[in-house]
């Protein structure tokens, strides 16, 4: 199937096989990256083999590892956000940290700003959901960081009318975005960057699932959960007012220890494989695709988290 894309998305209108053959042809392996070349055939498989397979828990079509992920890999920023996944969780595993990791990421992050706001379009938006898993999978940084990348996501999609509604890749990367969104609200006891309201645009929240499809009904089983956490964000919203009215003042300590405190406090290990049985094995956390849409997310973001003492 012909793959379509705007101009400046960095998606070319090409055709786009599945990807079945080894990792040598893809044309980033010609871009100027802190790796060597046999270093990017690794992290582009471990990418399509397990890192790039979180993003589709709800996406049979698999627009992150298969349908699109030639042309995505002619953007210089994608490639080095997929690669930059990739290597921190080969880190996790191997329970070392190494500097092409973090190289990775600075690139990422530096060639996207060079980008005009004219500039990004669908692989734009792809590569800052990486960067939030990335953001994500570290054990340094709190949800505060990851939202710096969300709001990147959140800026490219508002300019360009994209909602939960759209179709093919941007359809597939919102998904991920509201993903991380609602976890790093939930980590926060705060609201969402986008409104559930707005993801459909003005359409019943029916409608994501008009397919009748079940991951379509995974993606509307995520929108009521953003809307629950919306809820709850409003609540303590008018608490915090209804607190200033009445002192005069609005202590908001507690609400900077959420974050601040975040990687201070004991953290949950993610959820193991089945066929596993180390749970201390950083290797047992790691996901494998599949599954439900939050768990997957919940996984990566705690691959690297300190165990309870």
């Amino acid at each position: 199937m012909p793959v379509a894309a705007e101009p400046g998305s960095g998606i070319s209108s090409q055709e786009c096989p599945d990807h079945s053959g080894e990792c040598d042809d893809l044309v980033c392996l010609g871009i100027e990256l802190p790796v060597t070349k046999d270093e990017q055939i690794k992290l582009i498989r471990a990418f399509l083999q397990e890192t790039g397979s979180w993003c589709e828990v709800t996406d049979s079509t698999k627009h992150f590892t298969v349908k699109y992920i030639h042309s995505l890999m002619e953007n210089k920023p994608f490639a080095a956000a997929a690669m930059a996944v990739a290597s921190l969780q080969q880190d996790a595993v191997c329970r070392k940290s190494r500097e092409v990791t973090l190289s990775l990421y600075q690139h990422a992050v530096h060639s996207l700003l060079h980008y005009e706001p004219s500039q990004c379009g669908e692989a734009t938006l792809v590569c800052c959901v990486l960067l939030s898993m990335y953001e994500m999978m570290t054990r340094e940084t709190a949800p505060t960081e990851w939202r710096r990348h969300l709001k990147g996501c959140v800026f490219n999609m508002t300019i360009k009318g994209w909602d939960g509604c759209s179709r093919a890749l941007v359809g597939a990367a919102f998904w991920v975005f509201a993903r991380i969104d609602i976890w790093a609200s939930h980590l926060l006891k705060d609201k969402t960057l986008v409104a559930p309201e707005t993801w459909t645009d003005g359409r019943k929240p029916s409608s994501v699932a008009v397919s009748g499809t079940l991951e379509n009904y995974c993606n509307l089983s995520t929108l009521i959960l953003a809307k629950e956490y919306r809820f709850e964000g409003d609540i303590r919203y008018d608490q915090i007012v209804v607190a200033t009215a009445q002192t005069g003042s609005c202590n908001t300590d507690d609400i900077k220890t959420d974050s601040d405190e975040y990687t201070k406090k004991p953290q949950y290990r993610g959820l193991t494989n089945s066929n596993e049985t180390d749970v201390d094995d950083p290797a047992t956390v790691v996901p494998s695709g599949g599954g439900l849409p939050h768990p997957a997310f919940y996984q990566s973001s705690n691959i690297n988290q300190p165990e309870e003492q």
